[in-house]
């Protein structure tokens, strides 16, 4: 996910691409999101307010992502930055065209390995197998 990330977003600056862009920063924040998971996971504790502090941070990042892309993609429409072509972007579509199905369904797999209840898993997990299947 690192890779991903900082790969998109290098050819998204070199490419001035807004796609790109918002994949590359969508990662980034699903990567630090994924960080303080596993944080948790390894024991550490953490209380509601630091719980709701990590919400509302994730949460914001999110917006301001959506509101960037937006200024930078109405830029781009208007003549004001053309995107030009990324090699680098490109072969990334194809990875995760054909990587993120089959990470769809083993995550699916897993869950029921788990015996994790329908109602308890994310909605996420429930969109994306709903996606790819």
């Amino acid at each position: 996910m690192s890779v991903e990330a900082a790969a998109s977003l290098a050819a998204a600056f070199n490419a001035h691409s807004p796609a790109l862009l918002a994949f590359g920063g969508d990662s980034t924040i699903e990567l630090i999101s994924a960080v303080l998971v596993l944080w948790r996971f390894r024991g550490h504790e953490i209380s509601e307010t630091t719980k709701r502090r990590v919400n509302r941070v994730a949460g914001a990042l999110l917006f301001l992502l959506a509101a960037y892309v937006a200024v930078v993609s109405t830029l781009s429409l208007l003549g004001h930055r053309e995107p030009k072509p990324s090699y680098l972007g490109i072969a990334m579509l194809v990875v995760a065209a054909i990587t993120m199905p089959i990470l769809a369904h083993e995550r699916g797999n897993y869950q029921q390995r788990l015996q994790v209840p329908r109602s308890g898993r994310m909605l996420l997990s429930r969109h994306s197998a709903a996606i790819f299947r």
